[in-house]
């Protein structure tokens, strides 16, 4: 049974590497008050655009919800970090709060309309959407490492996990048969490290996350594959 409690993890159930989400790039947005040099995220199917900088006058920064090139909303934010767009075009932003500080702040818009403002007391290392824009998911750095996800409609927090020996990266959601499983690694450009399902549960593990969990754990989620 050791030998093969010892087998490599079968591989990650539903993960495409091409939906993780890219690193922004940049681009300039024309608008009638004159060009705004932004970084840019695309939705997985690639027709919304969140765009968000300052304008080339030195002006207050602005982010722009953007669908099929055509400019569909405009917020003003205040230092923007990151950001996420999901397929219907419910978008997150993450601001920082200052210098010195290390809290940020989420705020999500559905259908334009702000509908979530929350200040995380934590360095946020990334944020991504749900395709069809339920659920919102925030990774923080150490020494709060952690994975939250939020419902943009209410704001409140329907799960958060604390991965072990882990500073969390949000590789994106992906479909596996009916269930939306998010993706979460342990450094940028790492491999999935673990998936987490709509209830916060972790439904698969990579080598490096099972080595982290008791024993006990490890030879249940055997029996369980077994299954």
């Amino acid at each position: 049974m050791l030998d093969r409690l010892r087998r490599r993890t079968p591989d990650p159930p539903g993960f495409d590497p091409t939906r993780v989400p890219e690193d922004p790039r940049e681009t300039t947005v024309k608008t009638d008050d004159g060009p705004v040099r932004c970084h840019a995220v695309d939705s997985s199917d690639g027709r919304w655009t969140l765009a968000y900088g300052r304008p080339a006058d030195g002006g207050a920064s602005v982010a722009f919800r953007i669908r099929d090139g055509e400019i569909v909303d405009r917020f003003e934010t205040t230092r923007p970090a990151a950001g996420a767009v999901a397929d219907d075009g419910t978008v997150a932003l993450v601001e920082r709060l200052g210098s010195n500080t290390t809290a940020t702040r989420l705020q999500a818009f559905v259908d334009g309309r702000q509908t979530l403002v929350r200040t995380v007391e934590a360095t946020v290392s990334g944020v991504v959407v749900a395709p069809n824009g339920g659920i919102v998911a925030v990774t923080t750095r150490h020494p709060d490492a952690s994975v939250r996800a939020l419902d943009p409609e209410t704001g409140t927090v329907a799960w958060s996990l604390t991965p072990r020996r882990a500073t969390p990266i949000p590789l994106g959601f992906h479909a596996d048969g009916d269930r939306v499983l998010l993706y979460v690694a342990r450094e940028r450009r790492d491999e999935p490290y673990v998936a987490i399902d709509a209830d916060g549960e972790v439904v698969w593990g990579n080598e490096r996350y099972r080595s982290t969990q008791p024993f006990s754990a490890r030879v249940r989620g055997w029996f369980d594959r077994g299954k």
